[in-house]
């Protein structure tokens, strides 16, 4: 019985049709294209998307021009020749806090301004003349020269301040220990700047026969009618 069950299914084994050996290698091998096709175009996708990137990003920097150079140097303010109140505009600018009066100016064979500043003593007077002179210019590429003069006898001029830049410029800061003249005397006043004071407002660059245009815009804006320096 044993053996008629075993021959019976050999025999239906060698009967059947054997499997279906080339349809799985033919599925196998439409599934193993579309695989790969998919790849590719999951690759392709991703490139296009980098070079959409970078070509947004080149145009945005197109658009806004290249990037600042760090530490780059700021272009440089036209300059145009100094006026009186050009000239006030800048020392006000470079007073310390307090009350300003008494403006006045001259051109007249010399650019000189003049200004009462009040920080809480009462006016005291300052006068600013600006020029250039062979003195100056013989320094050549070496530090400013300052200087500091007392005149006891001379209350317009109580203390100067003299800065001699190498470029020829020479800025000199006078600390009176008197007012202007009013007609019969020079009235009596506290120095308005210590000396250490007044170098730093002589220090400044800007000072000049020729001078930034914004402060020369400035000082016809705030003095147009700048009362003339006897």
């Amino acid at each position: 019985m044993e053996q008629e069950l075993r021959t019976r299914l050999v025999d239906e084994l060698s009967a059947g049709s054997e499997p279906p050996i080339g349809d799985l290698v033919t599925a196998s091998l439409r599934q193993g294209q579309r695989l790969r096709m998919t790849r590719r175009l999951r690759y392709g996708a991703v490139a296009l998307l980098v070079v959409a990137v970078t070509v947004g990003l080149a145009g945005g920097r197109a658009a806004l021009g290249p990037p600042a150079q760090v530490g780059a140097p700021a272009l440089a303010e036209q300059l145009v020749p100094a006026t009186p109140a050009g000239l006030l505009a800048l020392l006000e600018e470079l007073l310390p806090e307090g009350a300003t009066s008494g403006y006045a100016g001259t051109d007249d064979g010399q650019l000189m301004v003049q200004v009462y500043l009040d920080t809480g003593r009462g006016p005291g007077m300052l006068r600013v003349a600006v020029g250039t002179d062979n003195l100056s210019a013989k320094g050549g590429g070496q530090a400013p020269a300052v200087t500091v003069t007392e005149l006891p006898d001379n209350c317009v001029q109580r203390t100067v301040v003299q800065h001699r830049r190498p470029d020829g410029v020479s800025v000199q800061v006078n600390i009176a220990s008197c007012l202007a003249w009013d007609g019969t005397t020079n009235p009596v006043a506290p120095q308005a700047l210590t000396v250490e004071q007044a170098k730093a407002v002589a220090a400044d660059p800007r000072w000049g026969v020729m001078i930034p245009r914004s402060l020369v815009d400035a000082g016809q804006a705030q003095h147009p009618d700048l009362p003339e320096l006897a």
